[in-house]
């Protein structure tokens, strides 16, 4: 059944919304709510809980962020560790070379002055 209420928009362009209505979507004080304009009408969802950087709802994990919580799927912890891992990778024999580099001067710079 469709219950309609009648609110008024205060001076700052907000309105209460009916706690019958959030009662409804299972919302309670704190919780996110995404809020939609399509069309002229304007739709109120419980928000659920995203991935932060590819909104997938599925295996989150949550992590702190610059002092907030974020859920990132398990998928995107994979691809992030992967990177890291790759990221070492390459410091790694970055660094391996140029050490061999500065020994084999080191060596050359020795046998030079002996």
């Amino acid at each position: 059944m469709i219950r309609i209420y009648r609110r008024k928009i205060d001076d700052l362009r907000r309105v209460v919304i009916p706690q019958q209505m959030l009662n409804g979507i299972n919302v309670k004080p704190g919780d996110l709510v995404d809020i939609t304009c399509e069309g002229g009408s304007v739709r109120i969802e419980k928000s659920m809980p995203t991935c932060w950087l590819c909104r997938s709802d599925e295996n989150l994990v949550e992590v702190e962020v610059e002092e907030q919580n974020c859920m990132i799927c398990s998928r995107c912890v994979m691809r992030i560790q992967m990177a890291l891992i790759r990221r070492q990778r390459r410091l790694k024999k970055y660094y391996t070379f140029e050490a061999a580099e500065e020994i084999a001067e080191e060596t050359a710079q020795q046998e030079t002055e002996e």
